[in-house]
């Protein structure tokens, strides 16, 4: 019987249906996985989740980049704030960060 346990959980484990990683560290793996892709913000917006003009909040200038900042609803009930930094003259993501002022980080993880 542990043996078919073992073997489940190593299928699970492959397949990608069973993760040892939180939803928190899973959303902070995306969100640098977002700014890796070294894009535009128009480009991101075409196929991020997290990129979205229905979420955008505000734009903020800042000392030639732009902050876009965003509000995303948390399945956990709050919201999850952020933000992403854009250099304003190639309009490529360039960083992201929390906006812990707004609320607590550990809601992005439960994000929808």
């Amino acid at each position: 019987m542990k043996k078919l346990v073992w073997h489940i959980a190593m299928v699970l484990a492959l397949s990608g249906c069973f993760s040892l990683k939180s939803p928190y560290e899973r959303f902070i793996m995306n969100m640098n996985t977002t700014v890796s892709y070294d894009e535009t913000i128009d480009e991101q917006a075409s196929h991020s989740r997290f990129i979205r003009k229905e979420y955008l909040v505000r734009i903020e200038e800042e000392n030639g980049t732009d902050k876009y900042h965003y509000k995303k609803a948390s399945i956990a009930g709050g919201y999850c704030f952020y933000h992403f930094v854009v250099n304003r003259k190639t309009r490529k993501v360039i960083g992201w960060g929390f906006d812990e002022n707004l609320g607590r980080p550990n809601k992005c993880g439960n994000s929808g």
